[in-house]
């Protein structure tokens, strides 16, 4: 059968929060006392005279949280369910999302924390975008030096745009962000025509929410969805039963992240980068019920 192996998801052990997207970056290294200073007029240069230097931000870590013994498995059990019913039982799958937020993963407020690099894409993807309403095309692709695509199509535009709004690096969390991206790529260039030259706020709010809803999905999947690739399962049905999560995904929590996206909450926080994981803490928490 070959030598490669399935992945059946994050160990019961793993950390509910990874602590690489905390850390501050490190200080700079004090000067060498037994480097040489020439003599400087102004008397600028000195080791006695520099100003000290600031130290870096520490930004705040959620309280650490209990991590019940295989904390998963009732939600791949209950995943695992759902796809043996063929997208059948959306019983199970309620049950499985339920206890993935719930338990698995520690709650609304500690899986949007854990989801760090898809709020980071979808705050991205948000500032392109309405960088390209005030902009236009062919002013945001000469700045990105993509001004190759300018009159391409969309689908070529958003996809070069890929490591723009998501990086590539070594992270599992940004490979699934990545993933997300380019689903929902395909998801908004099916749906309709899009103008990148005449997009209006709710054009991009809409881009933005489907790339949410779609990093959801793949979250889902990567952490208790298994089942999909580890079972024998014909391929068409389980890409019928991932886009059968996916519409039920955006059919609980769609409306939620338009009206947040659309800024009628006053109750969001001025920060953008908050903001949006406030939005995705909201679309958990709706489904987490």
């Amino acid at each position: 059968m070959g030598t490669s192996t399935s992945r059946n998801g994050p160990r019961p052990t793993t950390p509910l929060l990874p602590d690489w997207p905390t850390l501050p970056p490190l200080p700079p290294l004090p000067p060498d006392p037994d480097q040489e200073y020439e003599e400087d007029p102004d008397n600028q240069t000195k080791p006695d005279d520099t100003v000290p230097l600031e130290k870096p931000p520490i930004i705040p870590v959620p309280p650490l949280v209990q991590q019940p013994a295989n904390r998963y498995r009732v939600a791949r059990s209950s995943f695992k369910e759902y796809v043996r019913s063929r997208g059948s039982d959306k019983g199970s799958l309620q049950k499985a999302l339920r206890e993935y937020i719930r338990t698995s993963s520690g709650g609304s407020t500690v899986l949007s924390r854990r989801m760090y690099s898809s709020v980071q894409t979808a705050q991205n993807l948000s500032d392109v975008l309405n960088e390209f309403r005030q902009s236009g095309e062919t002013s945001i692709l000469t700045r990105l030096d993509l001004a190759a695509y300018t009159g391409g199509s969309v689908l070529d535009i958003l996809s070069a745009l890929s490591d723009v709004v998501s990086p590539v690096t070594g992270l599992l969390d940004d490979a699934l962000a990545r993933q997300a991206y380019a689903l929902a790529v395909e998801r908004v260039v099916s749906v309709g025509t899009v103008d990148l030259d005449n997009l209006t706020v709710a054009e991009i709010n809409e881009i933005v929410a489907i790339f949410i809803e779609e990093s959801l999905v793949c979250r889902v999947i990567n952490d208790i969805g298994s089942s999909l690739t580890t079972e024998e399962h014909d391929p068409a049905t389980c890409v019928t039963i991932i886009d059968d999560l996916y519409q039920i995904i955006s059919g609980a929590v769609h409306s939620d992240i338009i009206a947040e996206l659309s800024d009628t909450n006053p109750q969001l926080p001025d920060d953008v980068n908050v903001r949006m994981e406030s939005i995705y803490q909201l679309a958990l928490t709706v489904l987490e019920k």
